[in-house]
């Protein structure tokens, strides 16, 4: 017979409350769990699951699809107005009285954690108000530099609900951004960091990059860019890939790779690589390909270990979703930031906020074409920026775990 632990030495549990919509979600969730789940029991929800019965999707379509599903196909697709729709439909539809009700539901049908955690936009003005009731601490971590989205709905004056709000830098414009419309007091403000994953904080010595370039089949002395265009993978890396195939690193006197992340999205790199045989490429490997002009490709699809190759990079090209711009800033690599006019920084307010960020830290620059990169991508090898990043980055990992601890 299985003896029970005694509630004495029982770990006290955690609910980090997640979404599916888009990835960086997921990766603060689970950036927790690696951090936190030696001394605590971590339990990561979706939100969307709680409140089922109140999406206005999953009515409409009968159980077949939920909201989720619908952004991420849009955000694959690029429908950005449509994502806009559908986060202002969204907000509308889910009052918070009803958050309240489904979310006191699920929490009566387990024992009650001794701190929730929410790392999702949108629904938090009705779990604050439930957490308080239950005497249940609340954590709200912005997976957005722009936190405005995690506050909606919360009283334009200060909050009665007695949560903490984590701030990713202490920066005026970040507070600024973020309290335009929800008076938060400073007693509730914590400085954790941006949730990233523990490895965006190490010191990677020679010899673990150089493990790293042979683990992913990375060229030794070549500049090596990453283009990332976030977990869904959407179709505009193979628009940003044609473009860069047409970069003749023997003009500037270059040997340059590019690793190009598609994700889980099988049927754009499966384009990408007929593109890449189109124009005369040969294999190098598994996953290169060797163009005539001596640019070499890296084709990856998911991977765990996205941060090594990051780590292994000089430069980052990326959308400007937060989760992987801030997991380069705290890698210390120089970001471009797509702002092209389908990209997703031309519509989705919780984003565009990290285009001026980067730029007023130095942490990067963005292109409004894609063939700006023709001219920025040689220039920041060549002659990297001398001025420093401004932005102090505080240690995620350190952090959470004092600010967990004071909590519960």
């Amino acid at each position: 017979m299985a003896i029970e632990p005694s509630p004495l030495h029982r770990k006290k549990k955690i609910t980090v409350l997640i979404s599916n919509g888009g990835g960086g979600h997921i990766t603060a969730a689970e950036s927790l769990k690696e951090i936190l789940g030696r001394d605590f029991d971590i339990e990561i929800h979706n939100i969307i699951e709680v409140v089922k019965p109140l999406d206005p999707v999953r009515f409409l379509s009968k159980g077949k699809f939920n909201g989720e599903d619908l952004y991420n196909f849009c955000l694959q697709r690029h429908q950005n107005r449509l994502i806009n729709w559908i986060a202002f439909l969204g907000s509308k539809c889910i009052k918070g009285n009803k958050i309240e009700k489904a979310f006191e539901k699920f929490l009566s049908k387990s024992a009650l954690p001794d701190l929730i955690i929410s790392v999702t936009p949108f629904i938090n003005f009705g779990i604050a108000p439930v957490a308080q009731r239950f005497d249940i601490p609340f954590l709200i971590l912005p997976t957005d530099l722009d936190g405005s989205s995690f506050l909606l709905g919360f009283p334009p004056k200060e909050s009665p609900s007695s949560f903490k709000f984590g701030l990713a830098y202490d920066d005026p414009d970040i507070r600024s951004m973020t309290f335009e419309n929800t008076m938060v007091s400073e007693d509730q403000l914590v400085l954790t960091g941006f949730p990233v994953r523990p490895s965006c904080l190490k010191k990677y010595t020679d010899i673990e990059l150089t493990h790293i370039r042979t683990k992913f089949g990375l060229l030794e002395n070549y500049a090596t860019l990453t283009l990332i265009m976030g977990a869904v993978g959407g179709n505009l890396i193979f628009e940003h890939t044609c473009t860069l195939a047409t970069l003749d690193p023997r003009s500037y006197d270059l040997s340059l790779q590019i690793n190009i992340c598609t994700g889980h999205n099988h049927k754009v790199r499966a384009k990408i690589l007929k593109y890449l045989f189109d124009l005369g490429a040969i294999p190098l490997g598994a996953h290169s390909y060797r163009l005539p002009t001596g640019l070499v490709f890296h084709l990856h699809g998911f991977t765990k270990d996205v941060i090594e190759l990051m780590a292994a990079s000089d430069l980052i090209i990326t959308k400007t979703g937060s989760c992987t711009v801030n997991e380069a800033i705290y890698l210390g690599k120089k970001l471009l930031l797509d702002n092209t006019p389908r990209a997703t920084a031309r519509h989705l307010w919780w984003e565009q906020f990290n285009i001026p960020f980067a730029q007023k830290h130095q942490l990067g620059y963005a292109f409004t074409e894609a063939r700006q990169l023709h001219m920025l991508i040689p220039s920041l090898l060549k002659y990297p920026d001398p001025k420093k990043p401004t932005l102090q980055i505080p240690n995620f990992v350190e952090n959470i775990r004092k600010v967990v601890r004071e909590m519960i």
